[in-house]
């Protein structure tokens, strides 16, 4: 039997909701999907988009799918599955393979190794956007 799909987004993304009509987080029983974030930062405010490394915001997606996942009750520990996206991937390709095994040690641990697929595109949902990861959770 198939559970209800919960679609929802954390207070700070309502904004968000409104302009453009799409939610955060998918929950479809102990799975959790969650929208591409980047590298905005999250403030009671809304949204601030203040990086200017491509380091600080690979950092930055990286907190905000913390922030996302645990409005949903989850963490990074619960994350199986992650894909990236990268707009000038030629160029930043030693960055990207060696920032996102660091990350996924860092919020994940050692004995959580995700699968994961790299890709790079032309553009992303944001003008000043260079990076935006998607990742999927499963939870007891």
């Amino acid at each position: 039997m198939y559970s209800k799909v919960e679609l929802s987004s954390p207070a700070s993304y309502q904004d968000q909701l409104k302009a453009l009509h799409y939610n955060q987080v998918m929950k479809y029983g102990n799975m959790i999907e969650c929208s591409g974030q980047g590298e905005w930062s999250i403030t009671e405010d809304g949204l601030g988009f203040t990086y200017t490394s491509l380091k600080e915001e690979i950092d930055q997606a990286f907190k905000n799918i913390e922030y996302v996942l645990n409005s949903a009750g989850a963490s990074w520990k619960n994350v199986y599955k992650a894909n990236s996206y990268h707009v000038n991937f030629k160029n930043t390709t030693d960055l990207m393979t060696t920032m996102f095994p660091k990350l996924h040690r860092k919020y994940m641990g050692e004995d959580n190794a995700p699968i994961w697929t790299c890709v790079g595109v032309t553009a992303l949902g944001d003008k000043g956007m260079n990076v935006e990861v998607q990742v999927t959770a499963i939870f007891d």
